[in-house]
């Protein structure tokens, strides 16, 4: 009997061993993949309010910067699955605004106003879109695109280029 003891012992010991190893290292791994998840969404959910604010900003390079981050963040790696639809819900809102806000006319009287969202189609029709808003439009349609939505007419217009003026044919 004290050999059958003294083999399980020598047997039986390191597989109870390999076997808690086994659990214990599946157990972390799993709590890595959801700090993972959430580390992700923290970051995605941080770049979004940081690209919403610049994006929004009345001086210009900021306000570049905020929309090449909201382009960047649909095709981000940290962002999941899970939070794809509403990073691109909040994109499309937000780049369609810029992009309707940067074609309306600003008043001269009323410098120091918040600027109403106006709709593309509400400015002067001879107005050439600035890269801004091009940049602005496009990234609109892209996201409302890649959630399955019909883009809005104006802002598809917006990412036409403009037709050439003067040219003549030569004959």
């Amino acid at each position: 009997m004290s050999t059958e003891l003294a083999i399980f012992v020598v047997v039986g010991t390191p597989l109870l061993s390999f076997v808690a190893v086994m659990l214990g290292h599946w157990v972390v791994r799993r709590g890595d993949e959801e700090r993972d998840v959430w580390r992700r969404r923290e970051e995605t959910l941080r770049t979004l309010r940081w690209a919403v604010e610049t994006a929004t900003s009345d001086h210009p390079v900021r306000a570049e910067a905020g929309l090449a981050t909201l382009g960047e963040l649909l095709d981000a790696e940290i962002l999941q699955p899970a939070d794809a639809p509403m990073v691109g819900t909040v994109a499309e809102v937000v780049l369609a605004a810029t992009s309707a806000v940067a074609r309306a006319p600003e008043p001269a009287h009323a410098p120091t106003r918040e600027p109403a969202p106006v709709r593309p189609s509400a400015a002067a029709p001879s107005a050439s879109p600035s890269p801004r808003q091009t940049r602005a439009a496009t990234l609109a349609v892209r996201a409302s695109t890649a959630l399955g939505r019909t883009p809005d007419p104006a802002l598809v217009e917006l990412t036409r280029p403009a037709p050439t003026t003067g040219a003549t044919d030569r004959g």
